[in-house]
């Protein structure tokens, strides 16, 4: 989610509330780390805040990809 296209991504499917009250949650691929899902919520967060909808309306749901991503299943998939 680092990256300014997938946040290109995100705004462009979020482009307003009545759109993003469809949308339950993100898939998001390549999440290795847990600070990785700190960032895509946080992110998140800010859209939701932006869009006046409550909090944690958007659910992130990794995708584990890697060997490090899968070594670190277990904290990903509690964050």
């Amino acid at each position: 989610m680092g990256s300014i296209a997938a946040h290109a991504d995100v705004d462009g499917i979020l482009e307003n509330a009545e759109n993003a009250r469809l949308i339950d949650g993100f898939c998001v691929p390549k999440v290795d780390r847990l600070e990785d899902v700190w960032e895509i919520d946080s992110y998140l967060s800010q859209k939701e805040e932006e869009l006046q909808l409550p909090k944690h309306t958007f659910k992130v749901i990794p995708q584990i990809e890697s060997t490090l991503s899968l070594a670190n299943c277990r904290e990903l998939l509690q964050a």
